[in-house]
């Protein structure tokens, strides 16, 4: 499917919410989880302020919704746990 802009000139679709990669998270069960961050800019996932939302991770492995659901929870909090200690390191503790 080709998009014209408003000039007739055709457009090249751009997908904003673009992938950084798959990664793998062990929950609680012991269980592993296959995973993807998708941030609006991309680029945003490199900086230090951005700060990782729930719509921001996709499981990719197989459950059902209410599973993959807690799953995207519990790597949400993993991914701040992990945060918070990387400032207490740093001697920044202020959150």
């Amino acid at each position: 499917m080709s998009r014209t802009s408003r000039y007739g000139k055709p457009v090249k679709w751009i997908d904003k919410r673009k992938t950084v990669g798959q990664m793998f998270y062990k929950d609680l069960d012991d269980e592993t989880w296959q995973y993807e961050l998708h941030t609006n800019p991309p680029e945003a996932i490199h900086w230090k302020n951005y700060k990782i939302k729930l719509k921001d991770i996709t499981v990719i492995s197989t459950a059902e919704v209410k599973v993959k659901g807690r799953i995207k929870k519990e790597i949400l909090k993993d991914i701040e746990l992990a945060d918070s200690r990387e400032l207490k390191k740093e001697g920044k503790w202020w959150r």
